[in-house]
């Protein structure tokens, strides 16, 4: 026996649990809300009934438009936030709340990296 078995590299990997997969889905759903609350339009009714369009939370209403829109984008710029801060809250707990479990992943030794005078793996496919 002239070589000794090849080494085998391994690494240990953390697999989130269920329960924290489910918690990064609604976390993502958060942040996708808070996406739509900043950047979407947001409309006013003047005292006439029009609506009036006072830009979206992260760009500000034109001048004309500032006595009728009021804070309002300002508001908005909170809610999205409050909104994104939740989620990634969320998406934390999650992991704090349900964690993940770790297992070791050993290397397949493959055709390629098998010493000199091993026997050849059997070709795949079907047998008659």
């Amino acid at each position: 026996m002239a070589e000794e078995s090849a080494v085998r590299r391994s690494r240990t990997v953390v697999v989130p649990s269920p329960g924290a997969k489910l918690m990064v889905v609604i976390g993502v759903l958060f942040l996708v809300w808070a996406g739509y609350l900043a950047f979407s339009p947001i409309e006013r009714a003047n005292k006439d009934g029009r609506l009036v369009s006072c830009g979206t939370a992260m760009g500000q209403a034109p001048r004309l438009t500032r006595l009728t829109c009021g804070q309002v984008n300002s508001i908005r710029q909170w809610q999205a936030g409050t909104v994104a801060l939740a989620g990634i809250i969320v998406i934390a707990g999650g992991f704090v709340v349900f964690g993940g479990s770790r297992r070791v992943e050993v290397e397949r030794r493959t055709h390629a990296s098998a010493p000199e005078g091993a026997a050849e793996p059997p070709a795949a496919g079907p047998t008659d």
